[in-house]
């Protein structure tokens, strides 16, 4: 077993090599949030359901500027899994030792399906604490489903697929500023300023995104991987309706190392590759193309289920180590997270032209982690 548990940690560290080893290699332009593991059914929606608790509401702000112009991004989401209503069920309750009588014992799930609703919007600042100068904003609502395995009886291999579809709706307003950085802009439509700087203009389309992840899990680490895919038909997305410009697809990687530092404590090294602007038969490169490795490390609690203490985490992460993110979490109880992150750049004499800066807050309330973390169910769900 010690050597079995040796060999993997080789493997997982081979593999963590190679990912930090893009990071440095890749010249990258960057991803929306900095806090991504606050809003994962953007990067994947097979990653929707794939928390802690039953129901999940989570709010996520994002201050960001640039030495051309300021944003701000706010993401709304619930999200749910149906195996929830499955263990609040089947608690297991014993009525007389000796006869067992109305004995009610958990039945076996060897998957579950998790749902989602999310809104998306950038360029106005919903909490009226920053003044936005981009001539571009935008919201997005989707909807996402997921489907959950666990393999093999011990559920060790895990696994899952999800499908999402968003409603995109952008308006230019040339009026507020003609600047688009779209390193900090939130994308997704097509824009070119122009020559009177007068333009006002307004987008829709329909967008199809699917996902999927493999992990597994041993009783003192797991490793993860996943993909997805947006944009799938290619929508037409130019704010000035030129029909021949349409969206290009985003793909993401992730992988996820996690290793028990103790019975309270995981540390978990996390990387998330991302790129827009794709093309599947053309080599040509797309003027909206971005390219962002995400990686870091952060420590978390194995188990938050407690309803009368405060615990903390925190961790560190960068992009292509053009910045570094420094972030902490507070829960309060079992029910209540305050995350709040600051990413700024770092790096300057080989990129220069850098100078994003994203600092950001979020709230989540769970429903139901108490029941999903009991003793003999909590290891089988990873929040991702």
């Amino acid at each position: 077993m010690v050597l079995f548990f040796c060999i993997s940690l080789r493997k997982a560290a081979s593999v963590l090599i190679c990912f930090l080893f893009m990071s440095t290699s890749l010249l990258a332009q960057n991803a929306r949030f900095s806090q991504i593991s606050s809003a994962p059914i953007l990067l994947n929606p097979g990653l929707t359901g794939r928390i802690d608790g039953g129901v999940e509401f989570t709010a996520l702000s994002s201050w960001q500027k640039s030495q051309f112009t300021t944003i701000s991004h706010q993401y709304f989401h619930i999200q749910g899994k149906t195996d929830f209503k499955k263990r609040v069920e089947n608690i297991p309750v014993i009525v007389d030792s000796v006869t067992h009588k109305n004995i009610k014992k958990p039945k076996k799930s060897n998957s579950y399906w998790g749902w989602g609703l999310n809104y998306y919007q950038y360029g106005n600042d919903l909490t009226g604490i920053a003044d936005n100068s981009t001539p571009l904003s935008a919201y997005f609502i989707s909807a996402s489903v997921a489907k959950h395995y666990f393999f093999n009886g011990n559920e060790k291999h895990y696994m899952g697929f999800g499908l999402s579809v968003t409603y995109a709706s952008g308006k230019v307003e040339e009026q507020k500023g003609f600047l688009n950085d779209k390193e900090i802009s939130g994308g997704a439509f097509r824009y070119r300023p122009t020559f009177a700087n007068t333009a006002s203009s307004q987008k829709q389309y329909i967008d199809w995104n699917l996902g999927g992840y493999y992990g597994f899990r041993q009783a003192n680490f797991y490793y993860e991987v996943g993909a997805s895919m947006a944009h799938l038909f290619y929508p037409r997305n130019d704010i000035l309706d030129d029909l021949e410009t349409k969206l290009r697809h985003r793909a993401a990687l992730h992988s996820v190392f996690g290793i028990k530092l103790s019975k309270k404590v995981d540390i978990i090294q996390k990387n998330v590759f991302w790129s827009e602007g794709l093309y599947f038969r053309s080599r040509a490169v797309d003027t909206t193309q971005i390219i962002a490795v995400w990686s870091g490390v952060e420590f978390r609690q194995r188990n938050i289920s407690d309803s009368n203490k405060i615990s903390f985490e925190g961790g560190l992460y960068t992009r292509s180590f053009k910045t570094v993110l420094p972030f902490a979490t507070v829960y309060l109880g079992n029910a209540f997270r305050v995350r709040l992150s600051h990413e700024f750049p770092i790096n300057s004499p080989q990129f220069k032209a850098y100078t994003a800066e994203r600092t950001e807050l979020s709230l989540t309330y769970t429903i139901g982690r108490k029941i999903m973390q009991q003793k003999e169910v909590r290891d089988k769900y990873l929040r991702w």
